[in-house]
């Protein structure tokens, strides 16, 4: 059996292998409670798909059945974090933190770093998974449940803050308990604006008046 090797043939195994972390991305951010358990579980599921034996490559008669063995020799374009940041997270917004620095996003409040009170952040979000960074520099992780509309935000759980050097050094937060904080909120919904009723003004006919009552007043 031929090896191919053409261009296409490898973006076409690159994009397939890009579907599938993007499949998976939500489990090991759920999984990974800081973001150097996020880095180790993101390094150990590249290692691990790119040696493995793939289902794709269980025929090939040239000893190749990983990822790796298809692609070695094979030069790929390196793209720059900023780069494959918005490929993985198909959806960005921009916001401006609060003083208290918190965003508001689809009726939610969400905390990301009061150190940074008033500077714009940039929301990225990737099926259940609202993430908010600073100049690349990210702030906090947040899963989300949406409604059946796909718009709304039905449920937010599982927050992860990350550790910046923009941290204030006295962080105010709503308390619930001795050793609970308040990072996101539900925002009541938009009162219904009650229709305006018509009022039907009639005008009054004016009194007729004769023509000594014009005399009089003409003179």
């Amino acid at each position: 059996m031929q090896t191919i090797t053409s261009p296409t043939f490898c973006g076409g195994v690159q994009f397939h292998i890009i579907g599938i972390m993007r499949r998976l991305a939500d489990y090991y951010l759920n999984k990974a409670p800081t973001l150097d358990e996020m880095k180790k579980a993101h390094r150990k599921f590249i290692r691990d798909y790119n040696c493995q034996i793939h289902f794709a490559h269980r025929e090939r008669q040239d000893g190749r059945h990983s990822p790796q063995d298809v692609l070695r020799g094979v030069l790929a374009r390196t793209l720059p974090a900023p780069q494959l940041s918005r490929i993985f997270f198909a959806t960005e917004f921009t916001r401006y933190l609060d003083r208290s620095g918190y965003i508001r996003f689809r009726r939610w409040r969400f905390y990301a770093e009061e150190g940074l009170a008033k500077q714009q952040v940039q929301i990225s979000i990737y099926t259940s998974t609202l993430k908010i960074e600073y100049q690349d520099t990210e702030l906090a992780f947040y899963t989300m449940e949406w409604a059946e509309d796909d718009t709304h935000i039905k449920e937010v759980k599982n927050p992860r803050l990350i550790e910046t050097g923009y941290q204030s050094s006295q962080l105010k937060l709503w308390t619930l308990g001795p050793d609970e904080w308040l990072l996101f909120l539900k925002l009541p919904d938009y009162a219904s604006r009650k229709k305006r009723k018509q009022v039907n003004v009639v005008q009054l006919p004016l009194p007729e008046i004769d023509e000594n009552q014009l005399r009089i007043v003409s003179f």
